[in-house]
């Protein structure tokens, strides 16, 4: 204990120091401006290194900001594994940074405690390409009692018409429906023939009843892996639990349709076409089974059909194909006509605030608009010359410098891209060659149709904090004893009445009210 109490000491000590000595003014020659200093406190992936002779604030990318920004970044970048810890101590201090991110449930802690600037007027003055570019309804999530306190770091994909990370798909084995004469299924009766298919008809070839249609498995005690069953039927119960209800907001696994969905889910158990051993699987298990040639049919990535189809590969020898071995499918269309498959807001990087210590609030809006800015785009490309090379009018990656370490460690703000753009970029972050990634695209366009988000995505009432993670345990419980059928579907009523009477009628009041004051 006196260990730790001297640690934190020690941590508020160096913030004061560091943030004094960045505080003041070095000697420069006479008539050369310095520019303005923004202290920044955000993460550091503990897994990612600076190059050996640089640090965070002392490498040819920070220059590269500072030259072209006017505004020079000066970062505390504790590791992930501390971080929040460090920005508890660090908000509790007297001599707060500039500009820190965190989540959004911070915004609301910190703002409620007044210890961060609004941004209203600075946006409208100093903010003019944060305000052309951001989506309009990404800064509901940083309001508070009607007022502006944080700039999202926004991550959109170039696909018309959604504001969400459409980050999973459907995949089926190609090979196997091409066996067995199946069709993409469209329904979610055509989708339960193909599963049943490939459970009982031998779809591998090798004589012996080894496959099955789907699985699924716990992670962070939430139950993965089925959300576009639950999407069928409107009630996806992972990332977008929450849904609007004539302008209400309810949750998921509390609506009537919820109880159709776990009755079909038990239909699917009672015929071994969903895996028996599901709920005891974490999610390596689970996909080790999708690696060993096992599974028909799972929720994934986008980006995923190398890494996957190498992986089935090299566990069955099965001979390779791009595009092939895997497909992405659409999420199956329920008895209502509604398909759905989980996803995240684009504001899934966090937000950026302002604390009430910063000298002068409008620098950092200003780098902010300058990320924004035509000038600032080059930002997610690296240095010209050095990360990539304009030919025929087209930025491509440098083959001596590819993906830029800088860029990776600093992820300042993601704005959102041109297809060109996004191609460019993605191709590096999942080391696929131009035909596979080509392949990924048709996946990513898929996952996009079938995208749904929460209602709120990231805020937390007081109660939902308090009383969530007991609520989703309960939640995990129920509906895996009913989908085995060791519960009788009887039983869902049970659990929405101990869900209202343990917190969650509370909770909902709590959502609700917030829900309407972001819709106004």
């Amino acid at each position: 204990m006196k260990r730790s109490v001297v640690l934190a000491v020690l941590w508020v000590f160096l913030i004061t120091t560091h943030l004094s000595a960045t505080g003041n003014q070095e000697k420069v020659p006479a008539g050369v401006m310095e520019p303005p200093k923004v202290v920044i406190f955000n993460t550091r992936p503990s897994k990612e290194k600076l190059p050996e002779g640089v640090d965070f604030n002392n490498n040819p990318y920070i220059n590269f900001i500072k030259e072209s920004s006017g505004i020079e970044p000066v970062f505390m970048r504790p590791e992930i594994s501390t971080y929040y810890d460090k920005l508890n101590l660090i908000m509790s201090s007297k001599n707060m940074p500039d500009l820190i991110q965190g989540r959004f449930e911070d915004l609301y802690r910190y703002a409620k405690e007044g210890l961060l600037v609004p941004l209203d007027d600075l946006l409208k003055t100093h903010g003019k390409d944060i305000l052309e570019k951001m989506p309009e309804n990404a800064w509901q999530h940083t309001m508070v009692d009607g007022k502006i306190y944080g700039i999202p770091s926004v991550y959109f994909y170039p696909v018309e018409g959604k504001d969400s990370i459409p980050n999973r798909v459907l995949w089926m084995r190609r090979d196997w429906s091409q066996k067995l004469g199946i069709k993409d299924p469209a329904t979610l009766q055509e989708f339960t023939e193909m599963l049943r298919a490939f459970t009982y008809n031998d779809p591998d070839g090798n004589g012996r009843k080894d496959t099955l249609g789907i699985s699924g498995y716990i992670r962070d005690g939430e139950l993965r892996g089925l959300d576009p069953i639950f999407g069928a039927f409107g009630v996806i119960q992972h990332g977008a639990t929450w849904s609007d209800v004539d302008g209400k907001v309810v949750y998921n696994p509390t609506k009537p349709e919820m109880k159709d969905a776990l009755a079909y889910l038990n239909s699917l158990y009672k015929e071994g076409i969903l895996d028996p051993e599901f709920y005891m699987l974490n999610s390596s298990q689970w996909m080790e089974r999708v690696y060993q040639g096992k599974i028909g049919v799972w929720q994934g990535s986008w980006w995923e059909p190398e890494q996957r189809t190498t992986s089935i590969l090299k566990n069955t020898g099965v001979a390779p194909m791009v595009g092939g071995l895997i497909k992405p499918i659409h999420a199956p269309i329920g008895p209502k006509g509604i398909k759905g498959n989980s996803a995240s807001l684009a504001l899934s990087e966090g937000v950026y605030f302002i604390t009430i210590d910063a000298k002068d609030p409008s620098i950092p809006v200003k780098l902010f608009n300058w990320l924004f800015s035509p000038a600032g785009r080059d930002y997610d490309f690296g240095i010209k010359g050095v990360n990539y090379e304009v030919i025929n009018g087209v930025r491509t990656r440098s083959t001596i410098n590819p993906p830029d370490i800088y860029r990776r460690l600093y992820h300042l703000s993601y704005v959102p891209w041109s297809e060109e753009e996004f191609k460019l970029n993605a191709l590096d972050e999942v080391k696929h060659d131009k035909d596979i990634f080509e392949f990924a695209w048709e996946a990513l366009k898929i996952s996009a149709e079938d995208a749904v988000t929460s209602a709120i995505p990231y805020y937390q009432s007081e109660s939902l904090l308090e009383f969530g993670p007991e609520l989703q345990k309960m939640w995990v419980e129920y509906a895996v004893k009913i989908i085995i059928g060791e519960y009788p579907l009887s039983e869902w009523e049970t659990f929405v009445s101990l869900w209202n009477k343990n917190g969650g009628e509370q909770i909902t009041k709590e959502m609700n009210a917030y829900y309407a004051s972001i819709r106004k």
